[in-house]
Parts: C-alpha cells; structure tokens; sequence
C-alpha cells in the first residue's frame, strides 16, 4: 500500500534527524528499532503470507437483474492483514470477460455462466509494506439464470395424447381396457364375469395404458445478448408449461459445442439443462441443425417467431 510506505519513510526520514540532531542513545534505538521493524513484521507475517487460502464469497445461482456483490475472505488460522487485487469475469454464453475489483456488484443484467476467477491477487504484511501474491486461489461459476418470458397463446397438446394404446405393464387399475380371452397367469379380478356367462368363456380385461409420442422443444443459441435472453427465457417458461401438464419432453438445442440434448421430466432436470446451456458457446451462425423426429415440436426463436 502506497500510503503505508510513504509514512514508513516519513518517520525513518525523522528518526534520522532525531538522531543527528541529538546523537544520543535513545534517538539510535529508534532509529534502529524503525530500520528493523519492517522485517520482523515480515517475519511474524510470513506464515499467514504462504499459507493463505482466499475463497469467494457469493451464490452459485442468481436471476438476471438480481444485485449481487463479488466478495472474497481468507481462510487461514493465522492472522491476515489484507488482500488486495482484481478478478476477472468471463460470461461463458457471449465469451466477453473484464476485470473489476473484489466487494463490487456483478453484472447480471444478461443471462449467461460467468466464471469467476483472481486476477493478480496480493497478499500484504502486517504493516503493509510488502506483498506476496497469494498462492491458493479459488474459481467459481455463478450462474445468471434468465427470468421467464411468458408465450401468448401457447401451443396445444393434442399431439402428444395418446395415438396409440398397449397392455399396462403390472396390470391394475385402467380406464380403458381391452377384451380378450382368459390365459392362465391372469389376475380373477380383471374377468368380465358378465360377458364370459353369456359367452361360455372365460373373457379377459386387459387394462391399456396411452402409449403417447414424443415431445420436443427446440433452440438454437445464436442471436445477441437480448435475443438469448428471450429464447432462455421463454425455453423456461414452455418447459414449466409442460412439466405442470404431466408431459416429460426433449430439449434440442445447437450451440459451439454441437447439438445438446437434454431429458426434462422434472424442475431439477430442467434447470440442470438451462445451466449446462448458459456455460455453453453460442453456436456458428451458418450451422444447419438437424433435430429429432417427434410428434409434437416447438420451436424457440427470440423475437417472437415460434412455430
């Protein structure tokens, strides 16, 4: 720290003149007492010094807009005088990165992973006349998730209902059913009593389940940093739509490292899906995607140009 050495040598520089002017004993152990206190203050700071582990200090999870501030603490058991130093921040989604300093806001108002990491970092003595840089660093990924961009006038679902049906596996309670004769291993209770006395056999109801078709929603993550924020947004929000209807679905979705597909049946799948794509790079803007074949599709564009 600047300020500190220039006040060491302000009282070294009087030290000095006390002597001179004095030449007495007691002006030579303050000046010999001023000339080795840097040392031992070296000294005594030397385990902290080495020894330090400096973690950040902030959520792994935000939504786009949230005020979050950029914290770091030591984590030693000695004593530390101070830390001092930048980070730097690289948005995975764009590729853009900056530094700023530690204990400022973090940019959220973009969606994207930004990964977190110390840039020249510094570590001073207890007088803070000298600086080691410190040798235990931490990197995080924060990840700026974007905020649900509601679509008008939703897709229906007809599609993805049942167009075909099959036995229910385990048998059991159905509202549908199918009739057959009896085979030995049938359950007694699923027998169409009624129907077999009029038959003469014994007749069989096969409990059926939907076998339903494929649910699929698609992306591309190519566009500026506005349009990515409309096409996260609103892939959330239609994904919540049809996990709150029962429908487990696909998400498709081209980006610099290929097509990604992901699984979605639950909240969690979900988000696990959103922040794998938000450290992702974008995709080439002359790339063709090739999606998979499903009965029932929807297409996320970011100006509003779903299909």
């Amino acid at each position: 720290m600047a300020e500190r050495r220039i006040i060491y040598l302000a009282v070294l520089v009087a030290c000095l003149v006390f002597y001179w002017a004095y030449q007495e004993w007691l002006g030579y152990l303050m000046l010999m007492g001023i000339l080795w206190l840097p040392w031992f203050s070296l000294l005594i700071s030397l385990p902290s010094m080495l020894l330090c582990r400096v973690e950040f200090r902030c959520p792994g999870v935000v939504m786009a807009g949230q005020q979050v501030e950029i914290s770091y603490a030591a984590v030693c058991k000695y004593p530390v005088a101070a830390l001092k130093g930048k980070v730097k921040i690289t948005r995975e989604l764009t590729g853009e990165a900056w530094k700023q300093q530690g204990g400022s806001a973090l940019r959220t108002g973009h969606c994207g992973a930004q990964r977190i990491a110390f840039h020249r970092l510094w570590i001073y003595d207890y007088l803070g006349l000298f600086r080691l840089p410190v040798r235990h660093k931490q990197e995080v990924t924060v990840f700026v998730r974007p905020l649900e961009v509601a679509v008008e006038n939703p897709p229906g679902t007809a599609r993805y209902l049942a167009n075909a049906w099959k036995a229910k596996s385990g048998g059991g309670f159905a509202e549908n059913h199918e009739l057959r004769l009896y085979r030995p291993g049938d359950s007694l209770r699923q027998i169409h009593w009624k129907l077999s006395a009029k038959t003469g056999k014994l007749i069989f109801r096969e409990p059926m389940e939907a076998v339903r078709g494929a649910a699929l929603l698609t992306v591309e993550l190519v566009g500026t940093p506005e349009q990515l924020d409309r096409k996260l947004g609103k892939l959330c929000w239609i994904s919540r739509y049809l996990l709150e209807r029962e429908i487990p679905h696909r998400i498709q979705c081209l980006t610099g490292r290929g097509m990604e597909q992901f699984s979605v049946e639950t909240l969690e799948h979900l988000y696990g899906a959103i922040d794998s794509l938000l450290a992702s790079p974008p995709a080439a803007g002359n790339t063709a995607p090739v999606y998979m074949p499903s009965s029932w599709c929807y297409h996320i564009g970011g100006d509003g140009d779903e299909s």
